[in-house]
């Protein structure tokens, strides 16, 4: 029988999807920014994490070469594909930016720049 959920992910592997998509949510707190982003299956080796003029970049390589000829009756696990995405940080200190993976989840923290605040300045007359 026909199965239109199928169907559906056979025609996004006709039009070069990879059924990655780097599904994510950044967050921005008073002290800098969280950014919280599925990477199931991928090995931190494959990660590449960038800051570069207040954009955040999270770019992946994967590329695992069949190691055996099995016959597949559906093959969908993805073995090559490269993905990059990023995120506008603005006054991000560069010095102090931390990642973690775990569970198939990165999390990346962005500290933003300290800036010294006035906090009374006195106004001439002239």
């Amino acid at each position: 029988m026909f199965e239109l959920g199928n169907f559906n992910y056979d025609l996004n592997d006709l039009f070069g999807f990879n059924g990655f998509n780097g599904n994510a949510d950044l967050e921005e707190t008073n002290e800098g920014y969280i950014l919280t982003m599925e990477v199931p299956g991928i090995a931190k080796e494959n990660i590449n994490i960038e800051l570069d003029d207040d954009v955040l970049t999270v770019s992946i390589k994967q590329d695992n070469e069949e190691k055996n000829e099995n016959k597949y009756l559906r093959h969908e696990i993805v073995s090559q594909y490269n993905f990059s995405r990023g995120f506008q940080v603005e006054n991000a200190d560069m010095d102090n930016v931390a990642a973690k993976l775990q569970d198939g989840i990165l999390t990346v923290l962005v500290k933003k720049k300290m800036t010294e605040k006035a906090l009374k300045k006195t106004i001439s007359i002239e």
